[in-house]
């Protein structure tokens, strides 16, 4: 073997310092977040959202990366009139990077300030439904985009509405049946017609038998006690109900007297 290796390489390998250094692939764009920032800083997001509608590789998905970028370095900004900033990015694909970035940056400070989180939510919405209605794409890399562009408002969705709910926030209308709607639709097995009907027998395991079982039985004063602070335990001498049972228990035992 090493001879075949010399004849076909005589002089050795290369040196490791000399060989190339491999580099990242990187997604490049036609605007970068350096050239939307400043007319972001000079006309606001809203412009800036319009100028980057209008680029010559508007669908590309390394805009995401440049959204990210945008509302990162000034979250207060871009997350004030998302209304406004996602009409102006024209584009589901494009507003799908942008809600998702708005989302995931939710807990920074000034973000999505007083009403923008239930409008945010009213977006991530529409994008998800405008996807939704788009023509199946003619070419694998539009397919590629859009998948990339779906899983993205997904990831939004599932990011705001989980501040939602942390925070109390109230949505307008009915978007919380829409929302309900939309997560059954994407997990059929947590969907209300998987739960069997009230008058189907369920199978039920050993643990809920007994739990049934249990909850027929009058309250005892030290089943309390042992599961509550170690001082109210019962004493050595003393014993507690067993903690589960194949059969049901005739009677639980009373406080004062002891089980054999």
């Amino acid at each position: 073997m090493l001879a075949a290796v010399r004849r076909l390489q005589p002089a050795g390998p290369s040196a490791p310092r000399t060989a190339p250094v491999l580099e990242p692939v990187k997604a490049t764009t036609v605007l970068d977040a350096e050239d939307l920032a400043e007319v972001a800083a000079a006309r606001g997001p809203a412009s800036a959202a319009a100028a980057l509608a209008a680029a010559e590789d508007v669908g590309a998905d390394g805009y995401a990366m440049v959204l990210h970028r945008l509302i990162a370095a000034d979250p207060a900004a871009w997350t004030a009139d998302v209304p406004a900033v996602s009409a102006a990015l024209q584009l589901p694909e494009l507003g799908a990077f942008y809600l998702a970035a708005a989302a995931v940056l939710a807990d920074r400070p000034g973000a999505l300030p007083d009403g923008a989180l239930a409008a945010a939510v009213t977006a991530v919405l529409d994008v998800r439904r405008r996807l939704d209605e788009t023509a199946p794409a003619a070419s694998a890399a539009a397919v590629e985009n859009r998948s990339a562009a779906v899983s993205f408002a997904d990831q939004a969705l599932f990011d705001l509405i989980t501040t939602v709910w942390r925070t109390g926030t109230a949505l307008p209308g009915d978007q919380e049946k829409t929302i309900l709607a939309r997560l059954h639709a994407q997990a059929p097995l947590a969907s209300p017609a998987a739960v069997p009907a009230p008058d189907t027998p369920a199978r039920q395991t050993a643990g809920e038998r007994t739990r049934r079982c249990w909850a027929r039985i009058p309250p005892c004063g030290r089943w309390e006690a042992c599961s509550s602070t170690p001082s109210t335990r019962p004493t050595r001498k003393e014993r507690c109900p067993p903690t589960s049972s194949r059969r049901c228990p005739a009677r639980s035992p009373r406080a004062g007297t002891r089980t054999r």
